[in-house]
């Protein structure tokens, strides 16, 4: 209890001083953190870990996730956040209920090219780790050694075509996101407004074969082809 700066929170019995912490239950009285929801991360007293923020970071009923980058406590529940939505945390990748999902993690991304972060430094988007045979439209592109936000593991992970779309853009097609005739700008970062299936004005993205748009199901789905739909420009999910 003596020692409470967050830089030196552990007391060694060898040179009665106050040192480095290397155990969460050190930070207990460091200041700044009181109570026992706290975390040692390299050293220092932080507010959590990915490792620790189920103790770190409570809520009713899952608790939130912790920032890896600055190791606080968000206001984001863990496994709130879907497939190809924006995350900052591993743990904020949820399944189809919503609940924490082992098979997925909080992906860096890139658009226009591959080596410019999307949207972001600090942002990630939710994505499967891949496994043969076990990706689904219009996820369906392998994204080959990449890091989650949360873990410095390379995995494999099903993703989209990045030199063409983002995330946002696949979302919105999913979503059955309008635009006004003519107005890309109304669609999210890489979206097209283009006449889909028989929709009219619906924001969509460009692709290279149908396995980077919507699944055909139902039978006809709106955003399920891959063409130009007589525009005479480049194939978009729709067309």
């Amino acid at each position: 209890s003596a020692c409470t700066a967050v830089d030196a929170a552990k007391c060694d019995l060898e040179l009665y001083a106050c040192v480095s912490c290397d155990d969460d239950r050190q930070c207990d009285d460091a200041e700044g953190f009181p109570g026992t929801a706290n975390a040692c991360a390299d050293g220092v007293c932080v507010d959590c870990t990915p490792e620790s923020e189920a103790t770190s970071c409570p809520g009713d009923p899952r608790g939130f996730s912790c920032d890896p980058t600055t190791n606080t406590c968000t206001t984001t529940e863990v496994g709130s956040r879907s497939v190809c939505e924006t995350c900052i945390a591993d743990s904020e990748c949820g399944d189809e209920e919503g609940m924490p999902s082992d098979d997925d993690r909080c992906v860096e991304m890139f658009y226009p090219n591959m080596e410019t972060r999307f949207p972001d430094e600090e942002t990630g988007f939710c994505l499967k780790i891949f496994a043969p045979g076990g990706c689904d439209q219009p996820y369906a592109i392998q994204i080959s050694e990449r890091l989650s936000l949360s873990d410095d593991t390379l995995r494999d992970y099903c993703g989209i075509n990045e030199t063409l779309t983002t995330c946002s853009a696949v979302r919105a097609l999913d979503t059955n996101a309008d635009c006004t005739p003519g107005q890309d700008d109304d669609c999210p970062e890489s979206g097209l407004c283009r006449d889909v299936g028989g929709l009219s004005d619906k924001c969509t993205y460009r692709c290279t074969s149908l396995v980077e748009c919507l699944p055909n199901m139902p039978p006809g789905r709106p955003g399920s082809t891959c063409g130009a739909s007589g525009t005479g420009g480049d194939d978009y999910c729709g067309g």
